[in-house]
């Protein structure tokens, strides 16, 4: 077989072996690229995707914290209004003052209907005496579904400032979800009763819900406890992720599931008990970044092809034209012994050779004319 290939390319003329030798310098360059690109892709895919995770997370956190910070601002505005204090006076045997009664109701009206975040808001005395207002009921309301006592712990846990509360059904799934604040005296800064804002975690999704991607779908808020709040996947629940994200110290990180080419990453929410979890498919990503790489190989490669070739074209026809001038004057002088001079353009080795042959022919024209 090589001695085949041996005499194959012997008998192939100067220009053939010129295109062979530009050919294989320009094809074995760019295969070898290509092998490089590709061999890369991955760790640049997974760079990207980190990078693109972390941005899509804290663009989320910054948004839930204008959530909450308007919500907090709602119950700043309850705590600076005294007549609420005067209702909170009120003994649960005895019956507030008309005048106080539609103050109440026309303020909780109207902070429900201007926040739509908001399904219902309550102002509860310490005695469990209640003003509500609900957007699907209406009205001014004094039974709640959610435990007082609970929301009471809690909020005197947070001291002076709010916190969330969750409510879980008999599944132990998140039923409600509640902004609480205690109410202190202005004076000797006892307790004085409890704000209760009930969310509208439809709205919660709403913050967020535009930011979902082809490779980031399934975003999902979840509790201190890992209990799902509200997300693109119902009651989005993972016990081998959720232990993995418990564990971790960082206010977010991330894990790459190679095999089935999944990213997962999550971000505590500063200024609350929540943790965004998002999952995203490589396999999307890497579609999208291979589409991008073809495109780019074939544009580069056809440039560079296209470069090289006629760069190649013109280093044979400089090679290969005071070759052909010579092998010319060579057959002329065999066949008609007829002396003729070859141009000398140059002063390389085919230009020396070039002399060499003119000076040879001159000197057998001069001895054949004496003979």
């Amino acid at each position: 077989m090589f001695n085949y290939i041996k005499r194959f390319y012997k008998k192939m003329s100067i220009k053939q072996k010129l295109l062979l030798l530009f050919s294989v310098q320009i094809i074995i360059p760019m295969a070898f690229m290509g092998m490089m690109f590709y061999k890369n892709t991955e760790s640049i895919i997974q760079n990207k995707s980190v990078s693109y995770s972390a941005d899509l997370l804290k663009m989320i956190e910054l948004r839930m914290n204008d959530f909450s910070s308007n919500l907090v601002s709602i119950t700043d505005d309850i705590l600076y209004d005294a007549k609420m204090y005067a209702i909170l006076d009120e003994k649960k045997s005895e019956v507030a003052t008309e005048d106080l009664r539609d103050y109440c109701y026309n303020l909780l009206r109207r902070i429900c209907l201007s926040n739509k975040e908001i399904q219902s808001i309550t102002l509860a005395s310490l005695n469990e005496y209640e003003y509500s207002y609900d957007l699907n009921a209406g009205g001014v309301s004094i039974e709640s579904s959610a435990s007082f006592k609970a929301m009471l712990e809690k909020a005197r846990l947070a001291q002076h400032k709010p916190t969330w509360y969750t409510e879980v059904d008999e599944e132990n799934k998140v039923r409600n979800l509640y902004l609480i604040r205690m109410i202190y005296d202005s004076d000797d800064f006892s307790e004085r009763g409890l704000i209760i804002l009930q969310i509208n975690r439809q709205r919660l999704k709403d913050v967020y819900n535009d930011l979902s991607t082809e490779f980031m779908q399934s975003i999902n808020i979840l509790s201190k406890d890992n209990k799902w709040i509200i997300g693109t996947e119902e009651d989005w629940y993972n016990e081998k992720e959720n232990e993995w994200i418990s564990n971790q110290a960082d206010n977010w990180g991330y894990r790459i599931d190679k095999k089935e080419q999944r990213l997962l990453a999550f971000m505590n929410i500063e200024g609350t008990e929540w943790k965004i979890v998002a999952e995203g498919s490589l396999n999307q990503l890497v579609n999208e970044e291979m589409g991008h790489f073809r495109f780019l190989f074939i544009i580069v490669m056809t440039f560079t092809i296209l470069l090289l070739s006629i760069f190649s074209i013109l280093m044979a026809m400089d090679i290969l034209s005071p070759i052909n001038r010579l092998v010319h004057s060579i057959k002329k002088v065999e066949e008609e012994n007829v002396h003729q001079e070859v141009i000398v353009d140059r002063e390389d080795e085919l230009g020396y050779l070039s002399k060499c042959f003119n000076k040879m022919s001159k000197e057998i024209d001069n001895l054949l004319n004496r003979v």
